[in-house]
């Protein structure tokens, strides 16, 4: 994979600009980054964050996104008040994958203190958008919040993974809806949102109004202990062109290509392009702390009981009282001897 900062894209950000008309393109802290077929810009500087806009550019053809803008918004859980990440700059580390971590740490007056990073996943049609939260603070509190993402304009058709079938204008995403993917105007990249898993801490409530999707956790967001430090992760992802082609029949220049859309919105049949998001492992947990909890795609471990005792059959109660009793018995039988051994050195 390889990147390059707004301030160097030069044409690229103008095309981007361009197609997409994102002002982000214009700040200096943001950075393009090509992966295979795909390109993805992170939006920085400004005290913006997040994912801004994403493309295919094959051998054949090239087609961008609508306009993602993602933002991640805390929220008060005790009022209304957000306070939303935001970013002056970046630092990058490439690899198999290339991530892009904001250098800033942003707290909350309610006690988190957070970092984010934005992690594009080999072979480059997938990001994975972490913001790391530890609550300083001496007293549990949950962690609510809002992930809101802009597709800019929507005028085709909305899948979600219940799964149902929205036609425009996008409305209806269910409680139990766990991702989104959505074909834009034609000749965009059609692309997906992913938020999470059912039976996790936090119980989110996905919002689509107009072209912008937001995921909330107000109210029923994961708690987080004093010092205990846990992720919210949300996936996007982009598919080529070529292997998502509406129509009568198959259309695609590859021999593992996904299965096609029918030619009618309404007949839409499942697929497998977002299969992977079924179970929270593989390449979606590459590169997130060992010990934290992902608190929208895993349930909050149980704290350690410590090690289990064998079952003798003896009742807990009955058996703390024979420990006291035995106790007992060990002290007098020391106090006994103490008192010998004093007896026979007066002797």
């Amino acid at each position: 994979m390889t990147l390059r900062r707004a301030a160097l894209a030069g044409a690229a950000a103008a095309a981007l600009t361009l197609v997409a008309a994102s002002p982000a393109a214009a700040n200096g802290s943001g950075v393009f980054v090509d992966a295979g077929d795909f390109t993805w810009y992170v939006a920085a500087g400004g005290g913006e964050w997040g994912v801004q806009v994403g493309a295919y550019q094959g051998d054949d053809s090239s087609a961008f996104t609508n306009l993602q803008n993602s933002q991640f918004v805390f929220l008060d859980p005790a009022s209304d008040a957000g306070v939303p990440f935001s970013c002056t700059s970046v630092t990058v580390t490439e690899g198999d994958d290339v991530v892009v971590a904001c250098s800033d740490v942003v707290t909350t007056p309610w006690g988190f203190s957070a970092t984010s990073s934005a992690r594009i996943l080999a072979p480059g049609d997938l990001l994975r958008l972490d913001v790391v939260v530890t609550n300083t603070s001496p007293s549990s509190v949950r962690l609510d919040y809002v992930y809101n993402s802009d597709w800019g304009s929507i005028e085709t058709l909305v899948r979600s993974s219940t799964p149902t079938v929205v036609d425009a204008p996008p409305s209806g995403l269910g409680a139990d809806d766990l991702w989104a993917y959505i074909t834009g105007v034609e000749g965009t990249t059609p692309s997906g949102l992913a938020w999470g898993r059912a039976g996790a801490a936090s119980t989110q409530q996905p919002d689509f109004g107009g072209d912008e999707i937001s995921i909330v956790a107000d109210g029923t967001g994961a708690t987080v202990a004093p010092g205990e430090t846990v992720v919210v992760s949300f996936f996007h992802k982009l598919v080529q062109p070529d292997e998502f082609v509406p129509g009568d029949a198959p259309v695609s220049s590859t021999a593992d290509a996904q299965p096609q859309p029918a030619a009618s919105p309404s007949d839409f049949p499942v697929i497998d392009i977002m299969a992977e998001f079924a179970a929270f492992e593989g390449r979606l947990t590459r590169g997130l702390p060992a010990d934290a909890t992902v608190v929208n795609w895993q349930p909050i471990a149980a704290p350690d009981a410590g090690p289990e005792l064998a079952d003798t059959g003896v009742d807990a109660t009955a058996a703390g009282v024979v420990g006291v009793l035995a106790l007992l018995v060990v002290s007098m039988g020391v106090a006994l001897s103490v008192r010998r051994r004093a007896h026979a050195s007066i002797g």
